[in-house]
């Protein structure tokens, strides 16, 4: 779990790092007060009953999310506590994380969501549109991935599942830590319109990937699907 310090640091870095896809979330960790482009302004000690914001809505949870949350209109929502519960997102939305995401929990969301974790993802980030994630620890449950893009930013290491949602389209991953071989090819295998990849270390040697003589149509393999291994798993490049 990141401390406030250590969270609005993390933020910051990742929205560089993305793009400024979390750039209402950068501000307020910068210290600029959200505006009246928020229908909804909220700061909670802690979220134990159902919450369900009907309109645009910046929410600050200080403590732990024990209860469903839906942000039926987008907006921004960051956890300083642990989320223990389910959270829904829909339209526009960020959502930050000061720790894990854990087992058994779920995000959702449709449209554009951009999501930071602070720690490990343990649970199942579930979007049916555009996401751009940043994973602070370990990709250890599963990501569903929606229409018409996901760019996944993992910081740890990358053994849990990576699949479309309803329909396969673009997926970009960069994982900094270790992903098993089998993992990646069985990315490979879903189908997505375009699957590149850059993995700091895996159980493959270091190299360009698939190689021309493991596939049966090369071409139409390399455009669709193509990633580096950095190291090997021993730190070799």
């Amino acid at each position: 779990m990141l401390n406030r310090f250590e969270l609005a640091l993390a933020v910051r870095h990742a929205n560089v790092a993305m793009g400024h896809a979390l750039g209402f979330s950068e501000a307020y960790f910068y210290g600029i007060e959200p505006g009246s482009f928020w229908h909804d302004q909220r700061v909670l000690a802690a979220c134990s009953e159902p919450l369900v914001l009907a309109r645009r809505a910046f929410v600050v949870i200080e403590g732990d999310l024990t209860a469903p949350c839906e942000l039926s209109q987008g907006g921004v929502l960051i956890v300083r506590g642990a989320c223990r519960s389910a959270i829904q997102v829909r339209t526009h939305s960020e959502v930050i994380l000061a720790g894990d995401l854990e087992d058994g929990i779920s995000v959702r969301g449709d449209g554009i969501t951009h999501v930071f974790i602070g720690g490990d993802l343990r649970g199942e980030l579930d979007l049916n549109g555009s996401l751009e994630a940043w994973i602070g620890g370990s990709l250890l449950g599963r990501v569903r991935t929606g229409v018409p893009n996901a760019h996944l930013r993992v910081q740890g290491d990358c053994m849990g599942v990576i699949e479309p949602g309803t329909k396969a389209a673009l997926l970009l991953l960069l994982v900094e830590g270790f992903m098993p071989s089998q993992a990646i090819e069985a990315i490979a295998a879903r189908h997505y319109t375009l699957f590149h990849a850059s993995i700091r270390s895996s159980d493959r040697p270091a190299g360009l990937y698939p190689e021309l003589a493991a596939s049966d149509n090369p071409l139409r393999e390399h455009r669709q699907n193509r990633w580096v291994i950095r190291r090997n798993v021993d730190g070799r490049s």
